[in-house]
């Protein structure tokens, strides 16, 4: 059974001042392939693998130069890149960035609404550092992710023409049902009384607010909880 559900076929739900095109059939036969892949994830799949694997198939579906999913820490106001498809993906999978020193996602998380910006030539200084890795031209699209508690995470798209944005709004609406699902199943993790030691640069974790270079009693420790990129970790049982 499907966990996410279709996009409507109508648009009189858009918010947007500016009409979107309406649908083509490409953008119905780039929406059905991305369903495919969702569906294809397991129940119990992290939200670092949900992320990874719909980043991918967002750029095949949407002929996008690169995609970024970002999971929101709003007690940090940081966000960190959990699925990165594009030039550089390694460079940037896995980084954080403070909420506050990136303008275009503030203005995101305030307005609750996404933002598309048109880029020609070099890029604005206020777009971050990781869109010149990535080689961000033509346009950006930033989208929020909305769960039942606000804001978890945020979806960059780059590259994609405005003949498309009915396709990027279908994507993004189907993505974020499933990475919301990947975020809420992270508590009702089996829970047990553990150690955490690690040793390595700091890496900020996600919801686990796990602190490295040092050793802490903990609930909910688990290998399916803890950053992709971080350093080798060790676990045992608390004595």
């Amino acid at each position: 059974m499907s966990l996410v559900r279709r996009p409507r076929p109508l648009d009189d739900d858009l918010e947007d001042t500016r009409p979107i095109p309406k649908r083509t059939l490409e953008d119905y036969r780039s929406i059905h392939k991305l369903c495919t892949t969702i569906d294809e994830l397991s129940a119990e799949a992290t939200p670092w693998q949900v992320a990874t694997r719909c980043a991918g198939a967002m750029a095949e579906a949407l002929q996008a130069h690169a995609v970024v999913i970002h999971q929101h820490d709003p007690l940090r106001r940081e966000l960190r890149s959990i699925g990165v498809h594009g030039p550089n993906a390694g460079d940037v999978l896995g980084t954080t960035t403070k909420v506050d020193d990136d303008h275009v996602v503030t203005a995101v998380l305030t307005n609750k609404k996404a933002m598309m910006l048109r880029l020609d030539g070099t890029l604005p200084r206020f777009v971050p550092d990781r869109h010149r890795l990535l080689g961000t031209t033509r346009s950006l699209a930033v989208v929020p992710v909305l769960g039942p508690d606000g804001c978890v995470g945020i979806i960059e798209i780059v590259g994609v023409g405005e003949e498309r944005q009915q396709g990027v709004k279908d994507a993004c609406e189907l993505v974020a049902q499933r990475l919301v699902l990947a975020l809420a199943a992270l508590p009702s993790a089996a829970t047990r009384t553990s150690v955490v030691i690690s040793v390595g640069p700091r890496a900020p974790s996600s919801d686990d607010d796990c602190c490295l270079f040092s050793t802490r009693t903990r609930d909910d420790a688990s290998p399916s909880v803890f950053p992709k990129r971080a350093p080798t970790l060790l676990c045992r049982p608390a004595r």
